[in-house]
C-alpha cells in the first residue's frame, strides 16, 4: 500500500472499469431508442394486424432479454478469458515480467469478488431495463397512421 505505483495502477483499473461501465450503459439507452426509431413501422404494422400493446410489450421483452443475457454472458467470459490471459502481466516493480517459480512465490490466482460484480450485472440490468422501457412506451405511443405512410423517410 505504500508503493505509490501499485496505487496508481490500481486506480488506472478502477477508472477503466468505471468507464467501460459507463459506456455500456449509454450505449444501450441509445441503442434502445435508435432501434425504437427504426423499428416504428414494423411496430405499426403487428399493431394494425391486431396485436394489443402488451403482446408488443412482450414481445420487446422477449427479444430484447434473450439479446441482453446473450451479451452479459458472453461479456462475462470474454472478459474472464482476457483477465486470465492478462493477469500474469500486471504486476508492477521489480518483480514485473519475474517468473514465481524463480521469486519463490506462488503465481497470480484470479480472485472474483462476486458482491462488486453483481453490483456492475444489477447496474447494466437496470440500464437494459431502461431501453427496453423506453422502447416499449415508443411502441405504445406510436401513431399508426404516421408510421404506415409512404415516403416518410
Amino acid at each position: 500500500e505504500g508503493n505509490p505505483i501499485v496505487a496508481g495502477m490500481r486506480g488506472l483499473l478502477l477508472v477503466g472499469a468505471l468507464t467501460a461501465l459507463l459506456l455500456a450503459v449509454v450505449a444501450c439507452l441509445a441503442e434502445a431508442a435508435l432501434a425504437a426509431r427504426r423499428r416504428a413501422p414494423q411496430f405499426a404494422i403487428l399493431r394494425t394486424l391486431g396485436m394489443t400493446g402488451g403482446q408488443l410489450g412482450r414481445l420487446l421483452l422477449g427479444e430484447q432479454l434473450a439479446t441482453q443475457v446473450a451479451g452479459l454472458v458472453g461479456g462475462a467470459l470474454l472478459g474472464a478469458l482476457v483477465l486470465t490471459a492478462t493477469l500474469p502481466f500486471l504486476a508492477v516493480g521489480e518483480t514485473a515480467g519475474a517468473d514465481p517459480a524463480t521469486l519463490g512465490v506462488p503465481p497470480a490466482v484470479l480472485a472474483v469478488d462476486g458482491w462488486r460484480l453483481g453490483l456492475l450485472g444489477a447496474v447494466l440490468v437496470l440500464a437494459c431495463g431502461v431501453g427496453l422501457g423506453l422502447t416499449a412506451l415508443a411502441a405504445r405511443r406510436l401513431r399508426l397512421g404516421q408510421a404506415l405512410r409512404l415516403g416518410d423517410d
